[in-house]
C-alpha cells in the first residue's frame, strides 16, 4: 500500500512540474519578441558555419570564415584562427537565448538587446571592414559575400523588432499603472 501511496504522489509532483515548466514556457512563446529573440539566437548560431567572404585572386584564393581565414594556392595552404570572433558570435547567441529568459524585467531585456545590437553593429563592421581591405587590392578577379554576413543583417533586424515589442509592452503596461 506504501508503494503505491509513493507512486501516486511522485506522479502528482511529476505532473504539477510539467504543468510549471508548460506555463513557463507558454507565457515567453506567447510574446513575439521571445520568437524574434530566438530567432536572431538562430541566425547567429547558423551563421557561425558559413562563411562571410570569398576572395579569388589571379593565383590564389581567399575565405574569410568566422573561424579562420584561408589562403590556398597550388602547392600552399596556410590558416589564420580567427576564435576570438567565433567566440564572440557565440556570446551573442547565449545573451540573445539568456534575454528571453528575461521576461519579467523588460528594462533589462531592453538593455540588454541594446548593447547585443550593438556589438552585432560593431562585429559587422569588422568584418566589412575586412572586406573591405580584402577588395581594394588590385588583382582581385571575383569577390562573393556569402551566407554569414546576411544571416547577421538579418538577426539585427530581428533583435531590433524584440525591442520594439518589448517596448510597446512596457508602454502598455505604463499606460495601465497611469489610470489605476
Amino acid at each position: 500500500m506504501h508503494k503505491i501511496q509513493t507512486r501516486i504522489v511522485r506522479c502528482i509532483i511529476d505532473f504539477l512540474l510539467f504543468l510549471r515548466v508548460q506555463t513557463i514556457v507558454t507565457i515567453m512563446i506567447q510574446r513575439i519578441q521571445s520568437i524574434y529573440l530566438l530567432a536572431s539566437a538562430v541566425l547567429v548560431a547558423v551563421a557561425t558555419f558559413f562563411y562571410f567572404a570569398e576572395f579569388s585572386f589571379v593565383d590564389y584564393h581567399i575565405i574569410f570564415s568566422p573561424y579562420a581565414i584561408t589562403a590556398s594556392m597550388p602547392g600552399f595552404f596556410e590558416t589564420q584562427s580567427m576564435l576570438s570572433l567565433s567566440a564572440s558570435m557565440w556570446i551573442m547567441v547565449i545573451v540573445s537565448v539568456g534575454s528571453i529568459f528575461c521576461y519579467k524585467n523588460r528594462k533589462l531585456q531592453l538593455n540588454i538587446i541594446r548593447y547585443e545590437c550593438l556589438f552585432k553593429i560593431a562585429l559587422i563592421v569588422f568584418v566589412a571592414f575586412f572586406i573591405y581591405r580584402l577588395s581594394a587590392a588590385e588583382n582581385v578577379m571575383a569577390m562573393q559575400l556569402k551566407t554569414a554576413s546576411l544571416l547577421l543583417v538579418i538577426s539585427i533586424v530581428t533583435d531590433v523588432l524584440a525591442f520594439l515589442a518589448i517596448r510597446k509592452d512596457e508602454n502598455l503596461v505604463r499606460s495601465i499603472d497611469r489610470i489605476r
